[in-house]
């Protein structure tokens, strides 16, 4: 007689070193017992029985992928296990005699399966494209950069300040991916300023923290039964060599994602070769394809003991009355994993996409028949539109540009460009 079997998910963060100890963190833990009420199970002539059970799991959203990095002789990983216990009611024998006057003899038994490891993946679909028959594709994001002219600057800051730049990058870019599209356009009013060269690094920084980070708990809802308080089910080798408690900075690694064999500096050239290209008021445009190598690549990441995040850092030489300068400036990257299956392109600046309709509320939401402006009585204020109206989506030509950020950063000179 099967009484209970009950499923357990229960994920975990780890961060293990042979000379710093090992911490660990439970990240969740969903436990679900799936027999409501005793089942019969025949195992006449020592037969065993199969028993089918129909179950789900309710798990958390926010859980960082199924993760392993190293940071030199540490390693950090972000785990997932299902673990599955049942109690069963077996019929004990007795002799003649005891069978007479005792009830029959019943014993309790216990059994665990073996633990099955969960991957946990994290996907991001891309939106649809309204050309059917093609590939889905990322919206490019729009980087506004307007720089200024240090003190020890041989270019005048007023001709630096005149100079403006956009730089256009995947909104978000797969991990399977080999190379990034860049798009550069750029105008200044003031004439004669130049521009040689363009410099390109692509960075990968892993923080690593021994001890889980205090703003991912505080962010996300970890469970209050924590090791070494709350064992974990499945046990660490390093269990026992805790980290010493107390405040440990974390360790931060920086790795180049750029391809060895693939270009990441871009020689600027007007008409014929060797020719500079000039400013003009106008606006130019240079785009550029930089290759990435898939090793040590991981997407982005938050979790207790490791938190990934990527880094397009772009120099500019730029000369003006035979001065030089380079304008250096730093923009985010965010690497995604596509489901299985699944092409991603990259579409040009002129694509169409999907846009929700941009439409005015209706004149009676926001005015009475006499003109007078309708006010909410608790706020004050006009009240919040709300569209009752199912209106179908519309084709509309995306936005040449969209900035979303704007850096001021200072020039620097062209013997501290790395």
């Amino acid at each position: 007689m099967l009484t209970s079997l009950v499923l357990i998910f229960e994920g975990k963060s780890e961060h293990a070193s042979s000379q710093i100890g090992y911490s660990a963190a439970r990240l969740c833990r969903v436990e679900r017992e799936l027999v409501i009420q005793p089942i019969a199970i025949s195992t006449e002539g020592g037969q065993s029985a199969d028993v089918a059970v129909i179950f789900d799991l309710t798990i958390p959203g926010w859980l960082p992928a199924t993760t392993t990095a190293r940071d030199g002789a540490a390693v950090v990983s972000n785990s997932y296990s299902l673990f599955a216990a049942a109690t069963y009611r077996t019929q004990g024998e007795a002799g003649f005699l005891w069978s007479q006057c005792l009830p029959s003899l019943t014993r309790n038994s216990k059994a665990s399966a073996p633990r099955v490891d969960i991957e946990v993946v994290r996907h991001r679909v891309a939106p649809p494209v309204c050309n059917a028959g093609t590939s889905a594709g990322f919206p490019s994001a729009t980087f506004a950069v307007t720089a200024k002219a240090g003190p020890a600057s041989p270019i005048p800051n007023d001709v630096v300040t005149k100079m403006q730049i956009l730089v256009s990058v995947p909104e978000f870019i797969s991990i399977s991916d080999t190379s990034i599209p860049i798009s550069l356009k750029s105008r200044c009013a003031s004439p004669g300023l130049c521009a040689s060269q363009i410099n390109v690094e692509i960075e990968q920084l892993e923080t690593v923290h021994r001890m889980p980070d205090d703003s991912y708990t505080a962010r996300f809802p970890l469970p209050s039964e924590q090791p070494p308080q709350v064992p974990l089910l499945h046990q660490h080798p390093m269990n026992g060599l805790r980290t010493p408690s107390g405040h440990i900075g974390p360790a931060m690694m920086t790795r180049s994602l750029l391809h060895p064999e693939v270009p990441s500096r871009f020689k600027l050239e007007e008409g014929c070769e060797g020719s500079l290209y000039t400013f003009s008021p106008d606006w130019s445009t240079v785009d550029l394809k930089v290759g990435i190598t898939a090793d040590n690549l991981l997407p982005r990441l938050d979790s207790p003991f490791l938190r990934v995040r990527h880094t397009l850092h772009l120099a500019m030489h730029v000369a003006y009355n035979g001065g030089e300068d380079v304008v250096q400036f730093a923009l985010p990257l965010h690497f995604i994993v596509l489901p299985p299956g699944l092409t991603v392109r990259t579409p040009a600046q002129s694509s169409q996409y999907e846009y929700a309709p941009c439409t005015l509320p209706a004149y009676i939401q926001l005015f009475h028949d006499n003109g007078e402006a309708k006010v909410d009585p608790l706020r004050g204020v006009p009240p919040a539109y709300k569209d009752t109206e199912d209106r179908p989506e519309r084709k509309v030509d995306a936005p040449e540009y969209v900035p979303i950020g704007t850096q001021t950063l200072p020039l620097v000179i062209p013997n501290l460009l790395i």
